[in-house]
């Protein structure tokens, strides 16, 4: 019994990394391959899709039979919302193509299953032991993609347009795995998990942005405050920030003149030199827009999925239909949240999301708890301040299921004490009694 559940907590594990690791090959060999063309890369879309779905459904069977319960409520929970949604989108005479493609479909094909099959995870040593060890595949898929940064630069090379590429999917896959292998050098001092790390850290100063440096920040803080690390691990990570923050101090207009004498940019670099770093790069225009929005309809918003549209006739002057469509966000969670559930729900769920973390210094498994500070880190805090998504990235699902499985273990164990006290006072009761008639 033991041997199957420790078996299918592996194949559960692995099908959260597979996730991962196909969405990061689909997405570089289109960055690579740009000439393949609309035709292919739909089919590499679909054929990246199958081989998810497949496993994912396959994990799904075992969700099924342990938690069938959760399971229908969660999906009786967001078919609800998005019903409720459909009626407000249609009502308004808004694309409801633009709310199926862009949230229903991420929220129940891959939110959904992935945020339940990470709840039913038993242990989760395995599921941090198998997106350790195959986060160094992730990071050599992830990585492939800096081909397609160098051969676009040879294009553009030494031209007065070339102001720097980046990445913002690379940046994000890429900061998941680097801070798998951060934690790896913090608790085990691993070799390989340093020379990842390092290569990691160049190749997303160089293509990536800036987000993912605030997920960093993010990491190390927790980590120090709330992962639960001995005096002299919080010293090693004391040491470790401390090297890396003056060392990307004192390189940044080294590195980025000797990129430019190569003929390669950097924009992550140009913006820290510049004194650019905490620029909105047009994104202030975006969150103005989402601001008069939510004034328009305060209390009930545009449903889940209805802000798309709303957002591309708010900068356009025009509504979104087919192709003409193109994803416009707030980039911001606390606003998106705003714009699908009125101002009220939507503060109220953003601030239970956030405050959420404080959940992570009572985890008593050091496992759990390090998996919340790396999911919080990487998905929570770039999708609520410089981001979104929070119903639609699977990241976010996984760190939320996880909470709430922790809850649910936690309302078990004090039933289970409280049992237990109930059948001490009976015995107590009982060894008394017989004393007294003895």
């Amino acid at each position: 019994m033991h041997d199957n559940s420790e078996t299918i907590d592996r194949q559960l594990s692995f099908s959260i990394i597979f996730f991962f690791i196909i969405q990061s090959a689909n997405s570089t060999i289109k960055t690579n391959w740009p000439e393949l063309g609309d035709g292919i890369n739909a089919a590499l879309s679909a054929l990246s899709g199958v081989l998810i779905l497949f496993l994912l459904l396959k994990s799904m069977k075992h969700v099924v039979k342990m938690h069938k319960g959760l399971v229908v409520r969660s999906y009786a929970l967001f078919l609800t919302i998005y019903i409720i949604s459909f009626f407000q989108i249609s009502l308004r005479g808004a694309p409801l193509e633009v709310m199926l493609k862009e949230s229903l479909l991420w929220t129940m094909v891959w939110w959904l299953p992935m945020g339940l099959i990470a709840y039913s995870v038993n242990d989760k040593k395995i599921l941090y032991e198998t997106m350790a060890k195959w986060s160094y595949l992730l990071s050599f898929v992830t990585l492939l993609s800096l081909y397609g940064y160098y051969m676009n630069i040879l294009e553009i090379a030494f031209s007065h347009n070339n102001k720097g590429n980046y990445n913002m999917f690379f940046s994000y896959m890429l900061v998941l795995t680097m801070i798998f292998h951060l934690d790896e050098i913090i608790n085990q001092k691993k070799k390989s998990a340093i020379i990842f790390f390092v290569i990691e850290l160049a190749a997303i100063i160089v293509y990536g942005s800036r987000g993912a440096f605030l997920c960093i920040a993010a990491y190390l803080f927790l980590k120090f405050l709330m992962g639960g690390l001995p005096a002299a691990s919080k010293v090693k990570v004391g040491i470790v920030v401390s090297i890396l923050s003056v060392g990307f101090l004192l390189g940044l207009n080294i590195i980025n003149k000797d990129l430019e004498e190569a003929g390669l940019t950097s924009r992550t670099l140009e913006m820290f030199t510049n004194g650019r770093a905490s620029e909105s790069d047009g994104r202030d225009k975006l969150r103005k827009d989402a601001e008069e929005l939510i004034e328009e309809r305060p209390i009930l918003g545009f449903g889940l999925g209805g802000e798309f549209s709303e957002m591309y006739e708010k900068n356009y002057g025009s509504i979104a239909k087919g192709e003409e469509f193109s994803s416009l966000t707030p980039h911001n969670g606390f606003l998106q949240l705003m714009l699908n559930f009125g101002i009220v729900i939507g503060l109220l769920i953003g601030c239970a999301i956030a405050l959420s973390v404080f959940v992570i210094p009572r985890v008593r498994n050091k496992y759990t708890k390090v998996l919340l500070i790396i999911f919080f880190s990487v998905y929570i805090v770039p999708s609520l301040t410089v981001g979104d998504g929070i119903f639609t990235k699977p990241g976010i699902a996984l760190y939320l299921f996880m909470v709430l499985r922790w809850h649910h273990d936690l309302s078990n164990r004090k039933k289970l004490n409280q049992l237990k006290y109930e059948y001490s006072k009976y015995q107590t009761k009982g060894t008394q009694q017989q004393l007294a008639g003895a």
